[in-house]
């Protein structure tokens, strides 16, 4: 089947232009300065020395690189992942640009850097800009994120319609499309976070969308959350032909990768869509310049053998399912009594029988080609007239289409679902909508919901992959268990690493396994072990210095050992003695309650939260922000979920099939080990940073579960038998802990106190530089030109009568110094810093050597006046030399040149000393 059979709501902004890249710039100063490698001959430039473990993680990179392969790289938080692996990649791409361009061939190969969130990838561009690389960059956000104008109410597809009825009329004061391309082009290697580009907007009066979107014609590197990767909504915005694609947080792939393939429709969206569609019918009636244009647009479409009668018709259809919906409430699967969710599962095809089924209008007269309903047969039509109606609705009514749309993309999405068996390999055992359920949810609101679930992430890698990738990379701080990935994605994985952390483990990591507590669900109401529990923290924290984050395995236990806590004052007791804060789900409040958190760094704070949430999802929170964590229960995900059910049975299924993957008991387990992992990682965040983990659920002990913990915390295990064992081992810690951070900013006080004075002697030595110079001229110009002195006269020179300056602390500087100091001062200063000065010396010869004979004999006549009133120099001797010079230019040039000579060998006699 041809790709093109498929199906996309077009926005007029979606269709990215690409064209050939030229030689990624770096910055020659800085290149100066930072640390020069040769990893697998690519030359990469450093900030800094890398450490060992940096080393092995760009060798890993290129290597992936230069066999277009796939990687799979774990290294642990603080080791510097992300600045390894924009050095490694920019310089890789940098080489291959200049190959490229040397053997005349064009390369429009790219770098696409995706991670969770923009929060993320805020530290990713803030790491590029210590690099030398200046690629040219966009940065990809939606209009939620971008747009400028006050539309606070509106979010989604009702912000998409605003925007572009705006911009359609011109009516946007940050839209300019004739100016967006030259201001994209001056600004193409501009490194920007999100918050950085929205105020670049508000600067010059840019939209930060488009200006984004435009940058992307000629982007090298693209950085983006990776739902516009994995996201049926919105992988067509990025061309991701002919590229390198890098995961980044990837511990969160597999799942974003199934909820990016997901969708679903509800009874309100349905309801409100036919609204939507009345609206603009109505309008389409009573005005004549909105009809005329629609009908433009038909032919435009080449459809204009439709009319009103079909789009009344699709008015009815929407309506009849909406009525399907309604019914829904009352089938015999759900039960009239329960007040919680409930599911009923069907296998995915049968929502074609639902929709085909349920949008017949049933008419018996006069009838259009949709009278009967969506069918197999009018599908395709269906959705491109209701794509024309959007096109220029959404552009030309000032009433909303929000619904409208989501119940076409709907539709898209069934339609492209049905379509991708073709692009399935003749011997793949899977059929596409075996990768599928379709679950009907009956909320406690009593509305309906269709679910499309995806159950299998490698669909959207089958999907990218046919866009000819070069290579996919893979990394996080906790990949592990490695051996999955490939079972989960279907995709091999040639180039492996688990990188070893760079902290000192022993130091500075304390870890503690409790042996008695135990938050499973059958154990987590013990009451005594919620109060013990309670009193530990409270103790802890008292010695603890520094922030405490306690992350909870679900919102459930999180509030449920809170109402405890408070019946026994305990939350009252901590707020004595560190501010409690708490991640409320789904709030919108979280960014305040991180604000209060961090505010309260010095003394420390509490922050409670729950595995998966924001806390323990890339927020860096280093040094004495986080100090320890505590992990209570472990962090399987919920059994009684539906979907979570589906997974299970949907991977022994495909283990029934002789389909190779993952057990349903594995990647459960993995679920947990990921989260786990995710939250110890939170404590260190630098190679001086130090924490404590306290693991409060003793299956933590279990076989499979300790074992896949990050390598780098298991050496520092201990058990913990009782809180005064590990109170005593926590005051040791933090105490001695404080004493080396003391003497860490004393030796740093000291280094940063010498690079002061160093500079300051620099700066001192510019200043004087020219002067010095001006005045070795001048001792020059009185020394007898004919006569070169003894290395006894050289040595008596008096530097400090030279330096004579305006300037109070340069003079009190040199003042301090005696001979032989500032002669050494002058010396090391010169090595360093004086291409400058030597330079000066190089075009003050040259300029004196082509003086012309007139100007040696003014020189020569003044020289004489000096002479005879200081009585050093006998007329005759300046008359001698006046004759010398206008007989013999050639030797007065000599005599000239030694002149020059003597002034540098006077300077270099000091220096020598």
């Amino acid at each position: 089947m041809n790709q093109n059979i498929h199906i996309t709501l077009i926005d007029e902004d979606s269709e990215v232009k690409q064209v050939g890249n030229s030689e990624i710039q770096i910055n020659e100063e800085l290149c100066n300065i930072q640390e020069k490698l040769n990893i697998e001959n690519t030359e990469i430039y450093f900030p800094h020395k890398p450490y060992d473990v940096q080393v092995k993680y760009m060798e890993s990179v290129v290597q992936i690189l230069d066999k277009k392969c796939n990687g799979l790289l774990e290294s642990p938080t603080g080791t510097g992942k992300t600045l390894s692996l924009l050095c490694s990649t920019m310089g890789w791409l940098h080489k291959h640009r200049k190959e490229q361009q040397k053997s005349g061939a064009s390369s429009n190969l790219k770098i696409i850097y995706a991670s969770r969130t923009h929060a993320q990838l805020k530290q990713v561009a803030q790491e590029l800009k210590r690099t030398v690389y200046a690629p040219n960059i966009s940065m990809v956000g939606s209009r939620d994120q971008y747009c400028l104008l006050d539309f606070s109410n509106l979010k989604g597809n009702a912000l998409i319609q605003a925007c572009r009825r705006l911009v359609k009329r011109n009516k946007c004061q940050f839209y300019n499309k004739d100016s967006l391309p030259n201001i994209a082009a001056q600004n193409s290697k501009l490194i920007n976070t999100l918050e950085e580009s929205k105020q670049f907007g508000h600067n010059n009066n840019v939209c930060p969308y488009y200006f984004e979107r435009e940058r992307l014609t000629n982007a090298d590197l693209i950085l983006l959350p990776y739902n516009y990767l994995l996201d049926r909504e919105f992988s067509n915005i990025v061309n991701t032909e002919n590229s390198i694609i890098i995961f980044d947080e990837a511990h969160n792939v597999p799942s974003a990768a199934e909820n990016g393939q997901s969708f679903f429709i509800n009874e309100t969206i349905v309801q409100e869509a036919k609204k939507e569609l009345e609206r603009w019918l109505k309008e389409l009636y009573e005005m004549p310049d909105f009809f005329s244009g629609f009908q433009q647009v038909l032919n435009q479409k080449k459809l204009s053998s439709l009319s009103l009668r079909e789009y009344e018709d699709i008015v009815q259809t929407i309506g009849a399912f909406s009525i399907f919906l309604q019914n829904l409430q009352g089938a015999s699967y759900f039960d009239p009594q329960q007040t919680n969710d409930q599911c009923k599962v069907f296998d995915a095809e049968q929502i074609f029988n639902f929709l085909y089924e349920n949008t017949s209008i049933n008419k018996k007269n006069g009838g259009t080609i949709f009278s009967n309903g969506i069918n197999g047969d009018n599908i395709s039509l269906y959705i491109s007239f209701c794509v024309a109606i959007i096109t220029y609705m959404s552009e030309t009514s000032p009433h909303d289409g929000s619904n409208f749309h989501s119940w076409i993309r709907f539709v898209i999405n069934l339609y492209n679902l049905d379509e991708f068996d073709d692009y399935l390999d003749d011997d793949e055992q899977l059929q596409y909508f075996d990768f599928y359920k379709l679950a009907i949810i009956k909320n406690i609101q009593n509305q309906i919901s269709l679910n499309m679930w995806c159950l299998d992430p490698s669909l959207a890698f089958k999907k990218l992959k046919l866009n000819n990738i070069c290579s996919i990379i893979f990394t996080s701080g906790t990949l592990a268990p490695m051996e999955s990935w490939q079972s989960e994605l279907q995709m091999e994985f040639k180039i492996q690493l688990s990188n070893k952390h760079v902290i000192d483990i022993a130091n500075n990591v304390r870890a503690f396994q409790h042996l008695s507590f135990d938050f499973s669900y059958q154990k987590r109401e013990n009451e005594d072990q919620i109060i013990n529990l309670g009193l530990a923290i409270l103790n802890f924290s008292k010695v603890i210095k520094g922030g405490i984050i306690i992350v909870f395995s679900s919102y459930g236990l999180m509030q449920n050992i809170r109402r405890r806590w408070a019946n026994q004052q305990l939350i009252q007791r901590l707020n004595e003695v560190k501010k409690c804060l708490w991640e409320e789900q789904g709030s919108a409040q979280f960014h305040n309650t991180l604000e209060v958190f961090k505010q309260n760094g010095q003394k420390g704070a509490i922050l409670f939260a729950v595995h998966r949430g924001k806390v323990t999802e890339g927020i860096d929170l280093s040094d004495d922000l986080c100090r320890a964590v505590f992990l209570i229960g472990i962090p399987y995900p919920p059994l009684k979920d539906q979907k979570i059910k589906l997974k299970k049975q949907f991977l022994d299924q495909q283990l029934a099939k002789n389909r190779q993957g993952l057990t349903s008991k594995d990647w459960y387990m993995q679920q947990a080990v990921r989260a786990t992992n995710q939250a110890i990682g939170r404590v260190i965040r630098h190679i001086n940073d130090y924490g404590v983990i306290f693991f409060c659920d003793r299956r933590f002990l279990w076989s499979n579960m300790k074992n896949s913990l990050s390598k780098w915390v298991q050496p520092a295990i201990q058990s913990w038998k009782n809180d005064e064992d590990v109170l005593f081992n926590l005051k040791n810690f933090f105490q001695r802990q404080t004493q080396q951070q003391n003497l860490i900013k004393q030796t740093s006080n000291q280094q940063d106190n010498q690079i002061f004075q160093e500079q300051e002697r620099k700066n001192i030595f510019q200043e004087t530089q020219k002067y010095v110079y001006q005045q070795f001229k001048q001792s020059s110009d009185v020394q007898p030109p004919n006569t070169i002195p003894s290395k006894q006269q050289q040595n008596q020179i008096e530097f400090k009568d030279y330096l004579i300056t305006e300037n109070k602390k340069q003079r009190k500087r040199i003042e301090e110094l005696s001979d032989e100091e500032l002669i050494q001062f002058l010396d090391e200063e010169y090595n360093q810093s004086s291409d400058q000065w030597k330079e000066d010396f190089s075009n003050q010869e040259m300029e004196e050597q082509s003086q012309s004979s007139e100007e040696l004999l003014e020189e020569s006549q003044s020289l004489e006046g000096l002479q005879s009133q200081e009585g050093s120099q006998s007329l005759e001797e300046s008359q001698s030399l006046e004759g010398s010079q206008h007989g013999n230019n050639e030797e007065s040039e000599g005599n000239k040149i030694k002149k020059i000579k003597y002034n540098k060998s006077n300077l270099n006699e000091h220096k020598k000393k």
